[in-house]
Parts: C-alpha cells; structure tokens; sequence
C-alpha cells in the first residue's frame, strides 16, 4: 500500500510544481510565438535576442531546431510556458572566437540549410565565387567582422560542449571552459523578458526586409553544395 510519507512528499513537490508553472514572468504576449520561418522564426530571433539583451557578449548563437521544443501562446507569459519552449537544464557558456573561426562555423552552419543556427547581435551575407563560398559578417553596430578580430558568444554549454557539431572544426582539443555556478539558460531568457516587460507581438521579432541570414539562391549556388 502507499506510504503516506511518501505521498505526502509527492504532493507537496506537485504543489510546488503547480505553483511555479502558473507564475508570470511580468511581460505579455499579444501574438503566440512561433518556429515558423526557422531559423529566423519569431520565436527563434525572441530567444537568442532575449539571450544576448543582459550578457556581456558580441553575439548569441542557439540550435533552434531541437534546441526549443514549443512555441509561446498568447496572453501573460508563465514559467511554465517557457519550461515548455526550454525544457533543457543548459547553462550558458561563455567562448571567443576568432573573426576567421567564426567564419568557417557559419560557412558550414550555411549548408545545412534548414538546420542552421539562429543567432542575434549579427548579420551574415553568403555569397559564391564559383565553387567558393565568401561569407561577410557584421555585428550589429555596422562593424564588419575581420578573420583577427575575437567574437564573444554567448551559447549553452551543449553546443559548446560539441553538440550538434556547431563548433566541431573550431573547438580545441581540452575544449571550451565551462562554469559550475553559471546559470540556466532558461533562467538568463527569463531574465531578460523580465526586464523587457510590456507587451510584445511576434511581428516585431521577424527579420522582414533585412534577415540576419542572407542566402544565395541554393539551386544556382555550387558552393552550397561542395
């Protein structure tokens, strides 16, 4: 038969549970958020950008296919709802690259079409010079990215610890130094949603005339393919 101390346990931590999934975050959602348009979705640019907003970094880069499992509704955001688009216990990790790293990440990240990274705090341009790709970028202040220049990112310790193989070219052979104490990434979006409070719609996270990724035409673009 049950223990009643252990039911007792179990129905407290459900409680608390509860409790914490029905907490608001103290901003509200006008539209539902979501993946559509993946990488540059609504809710793909909304979290890299809440990533970026209250970190000392260049740029903040995520896997946002598989790496956020659920969109956002309408209405007061809760923490349930966003353990629900995150529901990784991720820590944020901090790592610099060269200009010319960065470089060679985002030429792979370009030919993985539908899989490519999101990112805040850039732009990029791929373009091809035969069977070469050339890619610009730029950070949001206008400065163009040189291959000495170090970038600083701002990303979960699974991709920096190799996951999807973001990094796998770059990455060196101790890898990226992680810390124990950082915190959640979750708990960094949330952060910064509470900061940023009001009220938001979806439109006004998509990149319309001026996407972060700019892409050549894939079927005229040898360079994509090699």
């Amino acid at each position: 038969s049950p223990s009643a101390t252990v039911v007792a346990i179990v129905d407290q931590a459900v409680s608390s549970a509860s409790h914490a999934r029905r907490e608001t975050i103290g901003i509200t959602l006008q539209t539902p958020f979501d993946l559509e348009g993946n990488p540059e979705s609504s809710l793909g640019n909304l979290f890299v950008d809440s990533l970026l907003d209250t970190i000392d970094a260049d740029i903040s880069m995520h896997i946002n296919t598989g790496g956020i499992r659920s969109g956002l509704p309408a209405g007061d955001l809760t923490f349930g709802s966003v353990y629900e688009m995150m529901p990784f216990d991720n820590t944020l990790v901090i790592i610099e690259l060269s200009g010319a790293e960065l470089r060679q990440v985002i030429s792979e990240q370009a030919r993985r079409g539908s899989r490519r990274v999101g990112f805040s705090g850039m732009r990029v341009e791929i373009s091809c010079s035969g069977p070469t790709m050339l890619a610009s970028i730029h950070l949001s202040d206008g400065r163009t990215i040189e291959d000495g220049d170090t970038i600083r990112i701002a990303l979960a310790n699974f991709v920096a610890m190799g996951g999807d193989r973001v990094l796998a070219s770059v990455m060196p052979a101790d890898g990226y130094a992680t810390q124990d104490d950082a915190p959640q990434v979750r708990d960094v979006i949330i952060r910064s949603l509470r900061q940023r409070g009001g009220s938001i719609s979806a439109p006004d996270f998509l990149s319309g005339d001026e996407p972060r990724w700019n892409m050549p035409d894939a079927k005229n673009s040898l360079c994509l393919a090699n």
